[in-house]
């Protein structure tokens, strides 16, 4: 069975992508602000401060595919959780990919769509990205840092469950006030292509096969705003959508940051998920039966990176 080290498990995505790739692989999940553990897999701590120690856990695991989680990973509709430490990202993604090509195994590394804003709809990965805000500026600075390597860089806007070890996400704040028979605050300008975390691990999974390199854009198929998601969603649990309130867009959000697909579906032979697809096994995972279970032990302090 092929393993694969997964890093940022104490993030919805990184969870998410660990616990869906855990049927097909051994999975190792790195933490690295929460200590997180799961009985579908073994966990550990990383520490993305120092190359030695990611180098000795690369080489203690032996994984044959690494997959990076970074801290802004996944969307552009929901908050950084550390946005004083993204600003590493760039040094971690070297360090990780000078590591992963010395042990001879593959990197995937996922960034967001959030280097991407109106008015063109469906972005693809030849699209000008803009870096007017910080999040949209460190995934370019990532970008940038893989582009002479052998890594596989992917380009998303995930959605899923994240468990009492992490901030919930847009969707999960959507289904908790739908079930209160409210709406969460909706921006009615803000559109994205959704994708379902676990669908995400599927398309991860075929791309490795695959050996994919570069730049890829992995996300739904549908073109949508966050009120359509929400109705989406509220037809999908049989309750009713209360008429949507709009708020003021936050600054650092961005209004218009849908992907194209396409390459990806033509290259892997397969389409990405329509939204009420994606929507209603995000409801049926709802139970706990069929998502990440975690156990979350006391914070562990890492040290800050160094440039």
């Amino acid at each position: 069975m092929q393993r694969v080290l997964v890093t940022g498990v104490e993030s919805m995505l990184g969870s998410n992508l660990a616990w869906a790739l855990s049927g097909r692989c051994e999975v190792l999940g790195g933490y690295r602000h929460r200590a997180v553990e799961s009985p579908a897999m073994r966990t550990a701590p990383w520490n993305p401060a120092d190359a030695t120690s990611i180098t000795e856990l690369l080489e203690s695991w032996r994984p044959q595919w690494v997959v990076h989680c970074p801290l802004l990973g996944g969307s552009s509709w929901d908050a950084d959780q550390f946005p004083c430490e993204r600003q590493f990202e760039p040094v971690i993604a070297t360090k990780l990919a000078e590591a992963a090509a010395a042990q001879g195994c593959t990197l995937t590394v996922i960034t967001s769509d959030a280097v991407f804003s109106g008015p063109r709809m469906f972005h693809d990965e030849l699209s000008t990205p803009l870096d007017s805000t910080a999040a949209a500026g460190i995934c370019l600075a990532v970008e940038r840092a893989l582009s002479n390597t052998h890594a596989l860089v992917i380009r998303t806007h995930a959605y899923g469950w994240s468990g009492e070890h992490a901030t919930s996400c847009f969707a999960e704040q959507a289904y908790e006030s739908l079930r209160r028979g409210q709406l969460p605050k909706l921006d009615g300008r803000r559109y994205a292509t959704p994708i379902l975390a676990s669908d995400l691990a599927d398309l991860l999974w075929h791309a490795q096969q695959t050996r994919l390199q570069g730049l890829l854009h992995l996300a739904g198929a549908e073109r949508t705003s966050m009120y359509r998601f929400v109705r989406e969603m509220a037809a999908c649990l049989g309750v009713h959508c209360p008429e949507a309130k709009f708020g003021n867009a936050d600054p650092e959000w961005h209004e218009e940051t849908s992907l194209s697909s396409r390459r990806a579906s033509r290259v892997l032979a397969r389409p990405t998920p329509m939204l009420r697809e994606g929507l209603e096994r995000f409801v049926a995972q709802a139970d706990g039966q069929s998502r990440p279970d975690w156990c979350v032990r006391p914070a562990r302090v890492l040290a800050d990176v160094a440039a």
